[in-house]
């Protein structure tokens, strides 16, 4: 099973020069097209750990589709179906994400500027959930990346590690990169939490989902917080059915909608 590489068919017929390259490392008897590979373009499987022989699943795109799936909110799905599925999750972007003297992401394509610091979030959020993302500079060097990742796995276990599978609530299953006054409000969801400590939480995690994975301990560094805030918020996350919502959230609602805030999947 480790000796086979499996790719999804639109990324073997639109970059085949990739498959061409696992073919020639491994053998054209060893490499699978799949007509609908999930969420992934390449899959290939490790060297036993702990019982469990790892599947590893990796996405590559170029810069510009990583941009437009953060416009059309795909990269919160498919991120979400590659946790759920590999035991190692790896976004490879092709491209470098730099920022220009206004902070937007240099040569980003697509019809809009993007922001330098959103995508980073997103990117940290992905991360947060058990995503391992990297960059590469053209095609070329994406096959060389492929490679080496897929010899590095097939080592002895012990040289390694693999991320495993977390779960955040289903309230707070927030498309990766909503907008920052959408996921104050989230956080404002919990009783006895305010704009204020909102703001600073997000500021001192990153972002939601990364606020979400953070223990009581790291929480109460945040500050204006402290153990009675960082243990409501524990709860919160953990679906408490007792845990009432905040009583003052509807004015917030009010406050920003003029920054384009949608309550599509809230009962606000």
């Amino acid at each position: 099973m480790s000796d086979l590489v499996m790719i999804d068919h639109q990324e073997a017929r639109q970059h085949p020069t990739l498959k061409v390259g696992f073919q020639t490392e491994l053998g054209p008897e060893n490499v699978i097209v799949f007509d609908n590979l999930p969420f992934a373009d390449f899959l290939f499987y490790g060297a036993p750990a702990e019982g469990i022989i790892p599947s590893i699943g990796i996405e590559v795109m170029p810069l510009a589709n990583f941009l437009e799936k953060i416009d059309s909110r795909q990269l919160s799905f498919q991120v979400s179906g590659m946790v759920s599925r590999y035991h190692i999750r790896w976004l490879l972007i092709e491209g470098q994400m730099r920022p220009d003297k206004d902070g937007r992401i240099i040569n980003g394509g697509g019809p809009r500027s993007h922001d330098f610091s959103r995508a980073r979030a997103i990117l940290r959020s992905a991360q947060a959930l058990g995503c391992c993302v990297d960059f590469t500079l053209n095609r070329a060097d994406t096959l060389k990346w492929l490679l080496e990742t897929y010899r590095f796995y097939q080592k002895d276990p012990s040289d390694h590690d693999f991320f495993r599978p977390q779960r955040t609530a289903p309230s707070l299953a927030l498309p990766l990169g909503d907008p920052i006054e959408e996921q104050i409000l989230a956080v404002m969801h919990c009783y006895g939490i305010g704009e204020d400590k909102a703001r600073a939480a997000l500021a001192h995690a990153g972002s939601l989902l990364a606020l979400s994975l953070l223990g009581e301990k790291q929480l109460q560094e945040i500050p204006g917080w402290g153990p009675t805030t960082a243990r409501r918020w524990k709860v919160f996350l953990a679906g408490d059915t007792k845990q009432v919502a905040n009583p003052v959230i509807s004015k917030y609602v009010e406050r920003f909608k003029p920054n384009g805030l949608s309550a599509r999947d809230r009962d606000l």
